[in-house]
């Protein structure tokens, strides 16, 4: 029976075990008390000898370049899309219906200011012309027939005022012997009586009585007459004047309609208002026209305008005739004048290789700053002004509309690469020289315009500092620089700690 049999048999049934199993145990307990005593002497050797010196890192240092701030005048300028209107435009429009006939322009030609360009159908006001000017032929025949019977009356009064200022003489005369008979027939009609003279005498001095008498009388009658005649002589005047009246007021009215119908003849030409080119026909010869009616369109391209739509927090400095913004400049834009200077940019057209061609720019004027801002888009109408040479651009095309309204003489700008954004706000680094050597410094900016790729700021850096605009990534504040170029220039290359594998990533 082998010993692990015989170790099994003493276990099962309780006996003492064998000298055999024994051995084998203290074997197995020995190897293991060996490696735990192999161990222990091993920590205790490692605990108890020297640890080889540690090989430092040399520093980071991150490669900057460097641009030295350089105060200089800067302009605030807005560049904003515009539509180019026509100076003026204007519409060939019918004043009066009828039926066009004819047009003496071809689309798109020059015309001169008053020239015909179509004519509407006049026979109706023609023949209405022919007898108007007969109507006055008439009433002018009229006026010569009435001016000699009022010559007639005039002449008539005058006989008949003579001749009843000839019968008050006679009259006169004739109460004169009717005076001279009674004195005489009163002298003689006692003496006859007292038959100191004759019968026959008094009736001779009765008979002259009575001859004297019968003279007045008739005198009285004829100058009765003479003023029925210079009544019905007046009469006669004021008929004949009324009617000379009426002949020239039937020819003033000849002459109205004649003017009326001259002035609809006149409206069936429809002239060029100003100098322009006429764009196009939309009624074709041989179509009835409404009064108000266009007929065509002329634009006069000699001089554009370029409508902007403008914010309102810039609209003020554009308004030329506002009193306080130069107060306001003051207060609270210290260094700023107001500047106004405009122009029109037309792009150029692209290239098949790349980039573009030369655009035209305009110089331009503002003549015109709307006082209510649009309900739709909440932004200014401003309209600029400017010539167009060679009538080149045409109403509706799209271009740039470049206004400066603010100049700083002595700005400080910086370029925008340099500007980092963080949770405080835009900042930048500078480079500060301290014992030899550079160091970066973290400064706050506060721009206030962006100009392509310069910004103006009004604080944080001056005139002299050296701002870092390259290589500043993952710099901190005060960590050490190495400068390798400033103002464009090289001026040391990187070497030892700030060699290639230690440059900060630009």
């Amino acid at each position: 029976m082998s010993a692990e049999t015989g170790e099994r048999n003493s276990d099962n049934t309780g006996t003492a075990p064998s000298a055999g199993g024994r051995r084998l145990r203290f074997i197995t307990w020995g190897s293991t008390g060996i490696v735990l005593i192999l161990t222990i002497a091993c920590i205790v050797v490692a605990a108890t000898k020297t640890p080889p010196a540690l090989v430092q890192a040399p520093p980071r240092i991150a490669n900057v370049e460097v641009q030295r701030i350089v105060a200089e005048p800067f302009e605030a300028t807005l560049v904003l899309p515009a539509r180019i209107e026509a100076d003026r435009s204007a519409a060939i429009s019918a004043e009066s219906a009828g039926r066009l006939q004819e047009w003496f322009v071809e689309e798109g030609e020059a015309v001169e200011a008053g020239r015909t360009v179509a004519v509407l159908n006049a026979d109706q006001l023609k023949a209405q012309q022919g007898q108007m000017r007969a109507k006055r032929l008439s009433a002018e025949k009229s006026v010569a027939v009435y001016e000699q019977q009022l010559a007639l009356a005039h002449a008539a009064f005058e006989h008949a005022r003579k001749e009843a200022t000839a019968l008050e003489l006679d009259l006169s005369a004739a109460r004169s012997d009717l005076t001279v008979a009674e004195k005489e027939y009163a002298r003689i009609k006692p003496l006859a009586e007292s038959e100191v003279l004759t019968a026959a005498d008094l009736d001779i001095a009765a008979n002259t009585l009575t001859q004297r008498q019968l003279a007045v009388k008739k005198v009285m009658e004829a100058m009765d007459r003479a003023g029925v005649s210079v009544q019905s002589a007046r009469l006669n005047i004021a008929q004949s004047e009324a009617a000379l009246d009426l002949a020239r007021a039937q020819v003033d009215e000849a002459d109205e309609g004649i003017k009326g119908i001259a002035v609809a003849l006149a409206k069936c030409e429809l002239k060029a208002p100003f100098a322009g080119r006429f764009e196009k026909h939309l009624v074709k010869p041989g179509e009835v026209v409404a009064v108000g009616q266009p007929l065509g369109r002329i634009y006069d391209l000699t001089r554009l305008r370029a409508r902007v739509d403008v914010a309102d927090r810039y609209v003020a400095f554009l308004d030329q005739g506002s009193p306080g913004l130069d107060t306001y400049l003051a207060r609270a834009m210290p260094g700023a004048e107001r500047r106004i200077k405009a122009a029109v940019i037309l792009p150029g057209l692209p290239k098949l290789t790349g980039g573009a061609y030369e655009g035209l720019k305009l110089d331009a004027v503002i003549e015109n700053v709307a006082h209510a801002s649009d309900a739709a888009s909440n932004t200014f109408h401003v309209e600029l002004r400017f010539e167009n040479p060679g009538e080149a651009l045409k109403e509706g095309m799209i271009v740039q509309a470049r206004v400066d309204y603010l100049r700083y003489p002595d700005a400080i700008t910086i370029p925008l690469k340099a500007i980092r954004v963080a949770d405080v706000g835009p900042r930048v680094f500078v480079a500060e020289r301290r014992d030899g050597k550079d160091f970066a410094a973290v400064r706050d900016v506060e721009p206030v315009a962006i100009k392509g790729e310069s910004v103006l700021v009004s604080r944080g850096v001056a005139a002299g500092d050296r701002l870092i605009v390259a290589g500043m990534k993952g710099v901190i504040h005060g960590e050490e620089i190495n400068v390798v170029m400033e103002d464009g220039v090289l001026v040391g290359a990187a070497s030892g700690n700030g060699g290639a594998e230690n440059r900060a990533e630009p």
